[in-house]
């Protein structure tokens, strides 16, 4: 690991405005995301965010609208899909996380209700009601609900 002083980190005004937050710390990270990048801080200072501590989620217009931390990784709900991040290692040489979309075949289109749940994380979109399976990598029809 380098120390943090080798690092560049955005100043106030080269940070992205108008982000979502995840609701808690990722590995004593800040984790938030604009349109579709997601950014990180360093461990244990949520303020500072290195320049190169980012990556595309999916492609441009399917947009980040919720993150979830779900041990060992985070979900990270777009409009249109669904991905999961695992590592625990994410700045330097020996970077070891891994982003990958999961088999869900939907996303949420009603950021305000991405929640975690006991039973997994719900989906709203113009198909229905749908529960994502975090680790098994699937959403299934809520049909008690449609």
């Amino acid at each position: 690991n380098h120390p943090l002083e080798s690092y560049d980190a955005h100043s106030r005004a080269t940070f992205p405005s108008n982000v979502i937050v995840a609701a808690e710390p990722f590995y004593e990270r800040l984790v938030v995301a604009e349109t579709n990048k997601i950014h990180w801080s360093f461990p244990g200072k949520p303020d500072v965010f290195p320049t190169d501590s980012d990556t595309d989620v999916s492609h441009v217009g399917d947009e980040v609208y919720g993150l979830v931390v779900w041990p060992p990784g985070m979900i990270i709900v777009n409009r249109d899909s669904v991905y999961e991040w695992h590592g625990n290692i994410f700045e330097g040489e020996s970077q070891d996380w891994v982003l990958s979309r999961s088999g869900s075949r939907h996303g949420n289109y009603a950021s305000k209700t991405i929640i975690k749940t006991p039973y997994g994380i719900p989906l709203v979109n113009p198909e229905g009601l749908f529960m994502y399976l975090p680790g098994q990598g699937v959403d299934q029809p809520i049909d008690w609900a449609m």
